[in-house]
């Protein structure tokens, strides 16, 4: 339990920030300063018994603010083909951004986010949903992409961010292929949990709500999974019979990236999805599993790997469907072969749409502190000479 001086610093530390996250600028030093005195003093009356020194106290909590305020991200940059037709200028005042605003407070009143950093996910996951289809656009479409980041630079806040956005557009399944291992998987769903379901589905089927599921709980997606178990045979037959078209909300699955999970959800889909609904589907780490490893050149209409046959056996299922992959390697995924379409399975998972790659923060730490080579060759033109090359746009 909170003392009532921890409770007194937090409240005028939330009231602070939300005063300044609702101007959606960024204030000077001496703003952020003259609102903690006047918010200090305004608290100190509700709180009598406090004892805190007051200039100490509102020095910690305008350092803090401060280093926060100062970190930037540049916007990130795209690649794509050109059948890509941005459409979210004419439709962006017909979509009711729910999930997206839900996720977004989320970001910077419970996980205390730098507004920069918050606008820079806002940015960046409108930018990649624009490159992907219109899901209410009614025609058919088979849209494939890569975003690109560095390592632990927060490429799972982003999809986050991007499911959000794209669940609020009209895209009805996402599916989420979080990586090999259960750990991973886990984590992921308790991720989408707090930013995106708002529920925790724990024994006997009961809910807790979680993350975003505190504050707002009127609309609540429909999980296929929980943080105990990937969907499976038995999370199957429970969900037998409900078909996707009777639901106003989108549909999650958070899986493992093997062969057994993606069975159960293609055999699903088949019985109680419809060939029209819109599909998300998010490839983590789509550098590994996902690629066709049988792959040779003179043998092309040769049986794929598993876990590549079935991943284009979901998206073949579906008319209208985008994939997007996100890794912080994306070398395996340019070298796919980018005509590769066969009767079977379908085309191939090169990013023949778009490949968008992510700036990091002025605060992230990663290789290029550390090795860094002025004179090397950036990931961003090697993608982009290779797209171009590879997608007959050079």
């Amino acid at each position: 339990m909170k003392s009532e001086n921890e409770e007194f610093v937090e409240q005028v530390n939330n009231a602070v920030r939300q005063h300044f996250q609702e101007l959606d600028k960024t204030p000077k030093e001496i703003e952020v300063r003259e609102w903690y005195e006047h918010i200090y003093d305004a608290f100190a009356s509700i709180y009598p018994s406090v004892r805190l020194d007051r200039s100490s106290t509102i020095d910690s909590l305008v350092n803090s603010y401060c280093a926060e305020l100062a970190i930037t991200k540049r916007l990130g940059f795209a690649y794509s083909d050109e059948q890509t037709h941005p459409w979210l200028n004419e439709t962006k005042d017909e979509i009711d951004w729910f999930y997206w605003n839900r996720y977004k407070q989320y970001l910077l009143r419970t996980k205390k986010w730098a507004p920069a950093a918050v606008r820079s996910v806002e940015d960046d996951t409108r930018n990649v949903l624009d490159l992907m289809a219109n899901p209410m656009a009614g025609n058919a479409f088979e849209r494939r992409g890569l975003v690109v980041a560095s390592v632990q630079s927060g490429k799972t806040a982003n999809y986050i961010g991007l499911i959000c956005r794209a669940a609020d557009a009209g895209y009805r399944i996402i599916i989420v292929m979080a990586g090999v291992h259960n750990v991973l998987r886990n984590q992921t769903q308790r991720r989408l949990e707090d930013g995106f379901t708002g529920r925790n589905i724990i024994e006997n089927d009961k809910i807790e709500p979680v993350g975003v599921g505190k504050d707002v709980t009127n609309r609540w997606p429909i999980s296929c999974t929980s943080r105990d178990a990937d969907f499976n045979k038995a999370r199957a037959t429970a969900l037998k019979g409900i078909q996707t078209l009777n639901t106003n909300e989108p549909w999650l699955f958070v899986i493992k990236k093997n062969s057994n999970s993606l069975k159960q959800v293609y055999e699903w889909l088949n019985c109680n999805a419809n060939e029209n609904d819109q599909l998300l589907l998010i490839d983590d780490e789509a550098d590994n599993a996902s690629i066709n490893g049988k792959y040779k050149k003179e043998k092309r209409n040769d049986e794929p790997t598993r876990i590549n046959g079935q991943i284009r056996n979901i998206l073949n299922f579906f008319s209208r469907c985008c994939y997007v992959g996100y890794t912080a390697t994306p070398f395996a995924n340019i070298l796919i072969d980018p005509d590769l379409d066969t009767e079977k399975y379908g085309r191939d998972l090169f990013p023949s749409s778009f490949i968008y790659t992510l700036e990091e923060s002025s605060d992230y730490f990663g290789a290029t502190k550390v090795f860094d080579d002025a004179d090397g060759l950036r990931a961003e033109c090697w993608c982009k000479e290779k797209f171009e090359l590879r997608a007959g746009i050079a």
